[in-house]
């Protein structure tokens, strides 16, 4: 099913972000991303990855996208070596 962001359900998004949130750090490490690299990308400090990561922290929607962005993008490159 595809929406677009606004026509997704909120208990939908909720879970998406929910996902991310708890595998925040498993994903940032199977993408073979530091924290300073995923810093920039986000344009937060590393202490906000790091509570990210602790789950003291919540990524908004537009992080999460750019996180998607960046993961479709190490994925395509993976997929063209």
């Amino acid at each position: 099913m595809k929406y677009s962001i606004n026509e997704m359900p909120k208990e939908t998004r909720r879970k998406i972000k929910e996902s991310i949130q708890q595998n925040f750090e498993a994903i940032r490490k199977i993408a073979h991303l530091e924290i300073d690299e995923l810093k920039e990308l986000l344009d937060v400090s590393r202490q906000t990855i790091y509570n990210i990561e602790k789950r003291k922290s919540d990524l908004s929607y537009p992080q999460i996208v750019v996180l998607l962005l960046v993961l479709g993008k190490i994925s395509e490159t993976n997929q063209q070596l």
